[in-house]
This record gives C-alpha cells, structure tokens and sequence, in this order.
C-alpha cells in the first residue's frame, strides 16, 4: 500500500556520523514498504563500520522512520607506527586515523595487539600497561573461558576472572 511507502527518515543519537552516513549504512530508503525493513541486514551493515556501538530502527506509522543510533566515543587514540588507533573505554579499537582530535589523550610508547575481540596493550618492552599502573584486572565472563583463549595468555599480574559456568582463575600475584 502506498500510505506505507517511506517518507520520512529521522536519525537520532549520532555525533560524528551524518545522518546520512548512517541512512546510508542502514540499507533504509525512501519509498520503501515500512514493514520490509530488514533491521538485521542494518545491524550487520553498521557493524563494519566499527564507530557505532548500536542502532534501533523505530517505526513510525504509517510512512516515518527513526534511526537511533549509540556512537562509540574516542576514549584515547594510541600513535604507533605513524597512525592513531582510536579506542573506546572498554579498550575495543574503534578506528585507525592519520590524524586525531586535540581533545582526546594521545597514548605513545605502547605495542597495541588487536584480536577481533579487543585489544591488549604492551609497552615497548613487553609490560602490560595493567601491571605499569599497578591496576587490578578482573574479569567476569558469561561466554566460555575457551572463546577467549588467545586473550587469556596475557594475564596481568593482579588478575582475577570468573566465570559464569563456576571457573576461577588468578594470576599467581594476584591474591
């Protein structure tokens, strides 16, 4: 039916995305049937872009639609090897960059190891920043410890995971 053919497409929530970027990302176009919006195809497409941490589709009947979106903030860019990697405050790589924003703390002199999960950080010899800064680390995991094998060989000295399922682990230090 025509009365439900796409007029409006509203975008909220977004920072430095335009909202076009992100109409664009999210596969919504005008004259589209409100109810064939295919809201998981959005998510996937928007995942790959890296700075949005979520994004709802919100119809409006008969003809509107409201993009709401939740973009990841630069918390500190790391310099390594002329490039600025941007990270979030859970330390997850949100974009690499030629250049960065003045306002945002710059991090140098540390190795950044990216898995597709997230990041661990290194100084130059080897150091966990967690063990510099004499931070403790604890972990609390709903997946199975196994998902995050790779991550798990770098424990900090003051680490304490637990699990869900009734494993415990800690660094020898740690207690």
């Amino acid at each position: 039916s025509p009365v439900f053919k796409i007029k409006t497409i509203n975008v909220v929530g977004n920072i430095k995305l335009s909202p076009d970027e992100i109409i664009s990302l999210s596969g919504v176009t005008k004259g589209d049937n409100i109810f064939t919006i295919k809201d998981e195809i959005a998510q996937k497409n928007i995942k790959k872009v890296g700075k949005i941490a979520s994004l709802k589709i919100v119809r409006n009947l008969p003809s509107e639609v409201t993009i709401e979106v939740d973009e990841k903030t630069e918390c500190a860019y790391i310099k390594e090897k002329g490039t600025y990697t941007a990270i979030d405050e859970t330390g997850k790589v949100i974009v690499t960059a030629s250049a960065i924003e003045a306002s945002v703390p710059l991090i140098e002199g540390v190795k950044l190891l990216e898995s597709e999960r997230e990041a661990i950080f290194h100084t130059p010899e080897g150091e966990l920043l967690w063990d510099l800064y004499d931070v403790a680390c604890i972990n609390i995991i709903v997946d199975h410890p196994f998902y995050y094998y790779e991550e798990l060989q770098y424990l900090p000295k003051r680490y304490l995971q637990i699990c869900i399922d009734g494993c415990y682990r800690t660094s020898p230090s740690y207690l």
